[in-house]
């Protein structure tokens, strides 16, 4: 009996041991899962006074002065309004091995308690399904994962960072923050990318499937089938958008701190686009006189497109704090059939092109915590084409046919929170639109300079 009570004796320490060394193994692993994905994100919000000469819409309005229906541009002509507008992103980076990285960004952007019912984004009261358990909109703003299959080759696949490139990143002060130039991409795309990279040289290719699919939800379920036009000519499930680009970048060049060019070749060959929905003046169906009703226009178009866009930068030049960043844009359109693109009879093409230049110069003025002053300018011609998807720009900046101007100063307040303060000035001189036919040159009162001055908060965490 003694041998045994001492046998236990010696036992429990090591049972103890052994539990404890188990306990921080569990320990340790789960830390490491939970250190595979960071999470960093920001706040943004901006209020706008906004100045425009001629708001035009296709639709009729009420001067509720006199009950009467009356033209919009007539209401609204050289009127000025606020626009006060939030935008969250929440970003995770999960290191899921040394040749594996997930990249994922959401986000939700809002007008600020807005009442009126927008045709692509909810009013106040759908705002209220946050709390009632019914949904609110994130939209996946990014979502991609890099793969180094060898030391010089990577594949990229999902919805790529195709927005938000240079100059973006001079003009907010910050860091790159997209991989391709702000004017080759204007919305969000998924897809595949392979670069192959050597020194600070890199060749990538990129396909896009543009895709034209109907879900149909039945009995038994969904069911997925390819499109056709009104005229029935069958449109391609997956049309694909091909870019290719080539890129040079320097951290330091002697210089200049931060060196970086490229160019980018964009192409879409023979997408078919088909039945565009039109506000039209009421035909009487609708109750309510001078109302519009949406009617559906057989319009196919089968578009040819190509963009090549050439980026070029140089940040903190000579040390000085000045940073420079140069694009040009080419495009080329033709619409195959249908009303053309950007022409007025199908089979014409027309060649356009813009410059964008953007300037900032970080003061030394270690008082005000060093801010930034910068402008941009872009020129254009009359067939220069980009179709902006990203809303936060509420004069359309970069999709100007005309040229337009911003001036801009970035104050740091304290760490990770900045306030911009800023002047936007678009003088279009040529029509926007891309499916309304050719541009026309805009005179009268429809010519006029549309103006923004914006304060933005952006809060980085």
């Amino acid at each position: 009996m003694k041998n045994q009570l001492l046998a236990l004796a010696l036992l429990a320490p090591s049972l103890a041991l052994s539990s404890s060394i188990e306990d921080r193994v569990d320990e340790l692993e789960m830390n490491a899962l939970l250190n595979t994905v960071r999470f960093s994100g920001e706040f943004v919000t901006r209020a706008d006074h906004i100045y425009d000469p001629y708001i035009t819409q296709s639709k009729n309005t009420i001067d509720f002065s006199t009950g009467s229906i009356v033209d919009a541009n007539t209401v609204y002509k050289g009127k000025s309004f606020n626009v006060h507008r939030s935008l969250f992103s929440l970003n995770m980076t999960a290191e899921i091995s040394e040749t594996l990285t997930f990249y994922g960004r959401m986000t939700a952007s809002k007008l600020q308690n807005n009442f009126i019912l927008l045709q692509d984004a909810p009013n106040q009261s759908a705002d209220q399904n946050a709390r009632t358990f019914a949904g609110t909109q994130i939209h996946l703003e990014r979502a991609y994962f890099n793969w180094k299959i060898l030391n010089s080759l990577s594949l990229s696949v999902g919805r790529l960072p195709t927005i938000e490139g240079g100059p973006t990143h001079i003009v907010l002060g910050e860091s790159p923050r997209g991989t391709y130039p702000r004017l080759a991409y204007a919305s969000n795309l998924d897809g595949y990318a392979l670069t192959y990279s050597i020194g600070g040289f890199s060749i990538r290719g990129l396909y896009h499937p543009l895709s034209a699919v109907k879900a149909n939800r039945g009995s038994s379920g969904y069911s997925y089938q390819p499109e056709w036009t009104l005229a029935g000519d069958r449109i391609r499930t997956d049309n694909e958008l091909l870019t290719f680009m080539l890129e040079y970048s320097s951290p330091d060049l002697g210089f200049t701190r931060y060196f970086n060019f490229a160019s980018q070749y964009f192409i879409i060959n023979k997408l078919l686009v088909d039945d565009f929905s039109r506000d039209l003046p009421n035909t009487g169906a609708s109750p309510i006189p001078g109302a519009v009703e949406e009617v559906e226009i057989s319009s196919p178009l089968s578009i040819n497109y190509i963009s090549w866009v050439n980026y070029l930068e140089f940040s903190d030049i000579v040390g000085s704090g000045a940073s420079l960043a140069l694009t040009h844009v080419s495009t080329k359109s033709r619409g195959n059939k249908g009303s053309g693109f950007m022409a007025n009879t199908a089979g014409e093409e027309k060649n356009g092109s813009a410059i964008l230049l953007a300037a900032a110069y970080k003061l030394p003025l270690s008082a005000l915590k060093n801010p930034i002053f910068g402008v941009e300018y872009l020129s254009s011609d009359q067939y220069y084409q980009f179709f902006n998807g990203l809303a936060w720009d509420p004069v359309g900046f970069h999709s100007t046919r005309g040229t337009a101007s911003h001036i801009f100063w970035n104050q740091p307040l304290t760490t990770g929170l900045k306030l911009r303060v800023a002047h936007m000035m678009v003088d279009d001189k040529y029509s926007r639109g891309e499916f309304s036919g050719e541009p026309t040159e805009l005179t009268g009162d429809a010519k006029g300079t549309v103006k923004t001055t914006y304060a933005e908060l952006r809060l980085a965490f």
